[in-house]
Order: structure tokens, then sequence, then C-alpha cells
């Protein structure tokens, strides 16, 4: 097996910020910041299953029957896609980081537009994860994501501020339910169409 392509974390925050720029900003309308995690979030039950990044959004209604103000921060984690290189020998990273934001920000759009399908197309796959490793699953339609609060400021790429943040993120805080934007470190997924 041939020795895998490590990033630094540096690295990995310019070509996201790269990436990043080549999405029209109309379609990134309402996203405040793409953060950077430096932490590895496994699954919780199954090792190999690694979350890539997540979308956390936040809904004001406006009181005049829309859909109100919606805003999020797209939040990718660094340590997954290191653990998931060290475990793929076909790791791409620019063509998982692309996925992912992508991924992420179809979730702020769903969001946005008032729709759920990816939210329970990542349920579904989760479930699958666990059927596949004969645990227990529900297998009827999911929910949406919970989304967690979040106080947003400014846009651009910026690491979390609060150092007891990030300890707690490091010593394993989990918050709330989420579908895992992520796979198995065995599993081939065919490349996602060439962003630039």
């Amino acid at each position: 097996m041939p020795a895998p392509t490590e990033m630094a974390l540096d690295d990995f925050e310019a070509l996201a910020a790269r990436l990043w720029r080549r999405i029209p900003e109309e379609l990134k309308e309402g996203v405040e910041a793409l953060v950077i995690e430096e932490k590895e979030l496994g699954h919780p039950t199954l090792g190999g299953i690694y979350t890539l990044g997540e979308c956390v959004t936040e809904s004001w209604p406006s009181g005049y029957g829309d859909g109100g103000d919606v805003r999020s921060e797209l939040v990718l984690y660094y340590g997954s896609f290191l653990a998931l290189s060290f475990e793929d020998d076909a790791f791409e990273w620019e063509e998982e980081i692309w996925e992912t934001i992508t991924h992420e920000l179809l979730h702020h759009r769903e969001a946005a537009a008032g729709e759920s399908a990816l939210d329970d197309m990542d349920w579904a796959t989760d479930q699958n994860f666990l059927r596949l490793a004969d645990r227990p699953f529900d297998g009827r339609p999911g929910g949406r994501i919970l989304h967690r609060h979040l106080h947003l400021e400014g846009s651009g790429i910026r690491r979390p501020r609060s150092r007891g943040h990030r300890d707690a993120l490091r010593e394993g805080a989990k918050p709330g339910r989420r579908p895992p934007h992520g796979r198995r470190a065995s599993e081939s997924e065919p490349s996602p169409t060439d962003p630039g």
C-alpha cells in the first residue's frame, strides 16, 4: 500500500479557501463562514466512518409568512480528512474537500428553501452503515438535522476562537445529533465533477 499523502492544517485551510472562492457569491448567500475544525469526528459506534463536514444553520422567521432569514456556517473537520487519508490509499485531498464543501453548501441552500432531501439522504446513509455492520438501525424515513445555536461573526475561513470550545471538542463533546457527511474508509466513490 502506498504511503498516505499528508496535508498540514495550514495547507488544508489554504486549499479549502481556494476551492471556496471558486463558488459564485450568489450560491454562498447566507453562509457566514467556512470554519476549519482541527478535530477528527468519527462515527460514535462504527470505526472507519468519519464526518468530514457539516452545515450548522440557524433560521429566524420573518413574521411575514415567508421562510425568513437563514444563516449557516460550513464546518470542515480536518482531523477526519487526515484520518481517512491514512486509511484510504486512493484518498484525494482536493476532491474530498471540494465534495464536502459543495455537499454542505447544498445543505444550506436546501435549508434556505425549506427542503430536507439531503438531510434525509445523510440520515439514510448513516442508518445503512449501521445495517451493514449488523447493528440496530431505523429503516423508516429520516428526520431533519437538529441544529445547534451559533453566534455567527463575519465571513471567510476561521478557526474556533474559544479555547474552551476547542478543548471540549478534543474531549469528545457531541453537540446534537446530525447525519454525517462522510464515508467508510474502504468505500470507493466516483470522483466528483471537476470543480474548476
